[in-house]
C-alpha cells in the first residue's frame, strides 16, 4: 500500500489541473450529454473529465484488454503514476501526469500539441490499450467500486516520458488517427447515435413529432459537448438530422410491445457480418415466414378484439346499445372487422 501522503500527492496532481466543473456521470452517456460537477464531487462520479478543454497533463490510456502493470513489469512501457481499477472486472485506466501541462487551442503551440499526442499515442501502443477510446472521459479516481493504486508518485516531464517510450522511432509509424480510421467508424458518429438511441427508446411511448424534439435538444447538447472537448469538434448539422431521424423512425415502427420471436430465431441486425451463419434454405425460410405471419395475424386479432371489449364497455357506461354500427362509430374499425368478431359484443 503507498504511503497516505503519496495517495494524497498523487490525487492532488489529477486534480489540480482538471476542469473546475468537467462532464461528469454515472453513465458515458450521462457525462457526454453536458452533466457537470465540481471537481471534488466529480472524481466520485463513475465517469469524468480529467483534461481541461485548453490543456492536457493526464495522459490516459484504456486498458481494458489488457493488464497495464504486466505490460510494465515486462519492461514495454514506463510505470503509470496510477491506475484507476474497476473492481468489478479488473479494467483499469493508466495515468501519466505531466509537471508542466501543455496548452492546446487558441494561441498554443501546434508543434508542442503533436509532441505531445505522439506521446500519449505511443503510450496506446506500449500498453495495447484501446485505440478506439476517445481520450475525453476517464474512470473516477475515488468513484464507488473502483480502486485508486498509486504506481509511482513522481510526476513526469513531458521529454523523459518520450526517451522513456523511444518516441523517436515510434513516431515513423501510423498516427493514432490513422490507424482510428483504418480501423473503425468515427467514434463520435457512435458515441451520438448509442446516446440518441438509449433516449428513444426510453420515450418510445412518445409520439413520433414529440420524441423527435426531445431526441433533437438532446443531440444538439451532445454536440456541444463534442465541440468544447472532442479533438475533432462537433458534426455537422446534416449528420445530427441523418442520426436523430433515423433513430426515431426505427423507434416509431417498433414502439408497440416486445414482439414474441420464433423458437431459435437469431437477431442477425445484431451480428457483426464476419460472425453471420449462411441464410438458411428456401424451404425453412418460408416456413419462417409462415409462422410469423400467423403470430402477426394471432396479435393483430388480439388487439381488435382488446379494443372491440373496450368500445362495448365504453357503450354499456353511457347507457347506449350495444350494436355494430355504435361500435365502428366507437372503435373507427371498418363494419367488416366488428362483424368478424361478433362473439365479443354480441352475447
Amino acid at each position: 500500500m503507498p504511503a497516505p501522503r503519496a495517495l494524497q500527492d498523487v490525487l492532488t496532481a489529477i486534480t489540480a489541473n482538471a476542469p473546475a466543473w468537467p462532464l461528469c456521470g454515472a453513465t458515458v452517456h450521462q457525462a457526454g450529454a453536458g452533466f457537470r460537477l465540481p471537481t471534488d464531487q466529480a472524481v466520485q462520479q463513475t465517469y469524468w473529465q480529467p483534461n481541461a478543454r485548453g490543456k492536457i497533463h493526464a495522459l490516459v490510456a484504456d486498458c481494458d484488454a489488457v493488464d497495464p502493470i504486466t505490460r510494465v513489469l515486462q519492461g514495454h512501457a514506463p510505470a503509470p503514476n496510477a491506475v484507476v481499477w474497476n473492481m468489478n472486472n479488473d479494467h483499469g485506466h493508466a495515468l501519466y501526469l505531466l509537471s508542466e501541462p501543455v496548452g492546446r487551442g487558441g494561441r498554443s503551440s501546434a508543434r508542442a500539441v503533436e509532441y505531445a499526442e505522439a506521446v500519449w499515442d505511443s503510450i496506446d501502443q506500449a500498453l495495447q490499450a484501446d485505440l478506439h477510446y476517445t481520450r475525453l472521459l476517464s474512470r473516477g479516481p475515488l468513484a464507488p467500486g473502483h480502486l485508486l493504486e498509486i504506481v509511482r508518485p513522481e510526476l513526469y516531464d513531458l521529454h523523459e516520458l518520450a526517451r522513456a517510450l523511444r518516441l523517436p522511432q515510434r513516431t515513423q509509424q501510423p498516427s493514432r488517427a490513422q490507424r482510428q480510421a483504418a480501423s473503425a467508424a468515427d467514434s463520435r458518429n457512435r458515441a451520438l447515435f448509442d446516446s440518441v438511441r438509449q433516449l428513444a427508446y426510453a420515450h418510445a411511448h412518445l409520439t413520433d413529432l414529440a420524441r423527435y424534439a426531445l431526441l433533437e435538444r438532446h443531440a444538439q447538447t451532445f454536440n456541444q459537448a463534442l465541440a468544447q472537448e472532442h479533438p475533432r469538434g462537433a458534426l455537422s448539422a446534416s449528420e445530427l438530422r441523418s442520426v436523430v431521424g433515423s433513430v426515431n423512425r426505427w423507434t416509431g415502427r417498433n414502439q408497440g410491445s416486445l414482439r414474441p420471436r420464433l423458437a431459435g430465431a437469431v437477431d442477425r441486425s445484431r451480428q457483426h457480418s464476419r460472425e453471420r451463419q449462411s441464410a438458411a434454405p428456401a424451404a425453412v425460410q418460408r416456413a419462417r415466414q409462415a409462422d410469423a405471419g400467423r403470430m402477426t395475424a394471432e396479435r393483430r386479432a388480439e388487439q381488435t378484439r382488446q379494443a372491440l371489449r373496450a368500445g362495448v364497455a365504453q357503450l354499456q357506461s353511457q347507457g347506449a346499445p350495444v350494436t355494430a354500427a355504435a361500435l365502428v362509430a366507437v372503435t373507427r374499425l371498418p363494419i367488416r372487422t366488428v362483424y368478424d368478431h361478433s362473439d365479443v359484443w354480441n352475447v
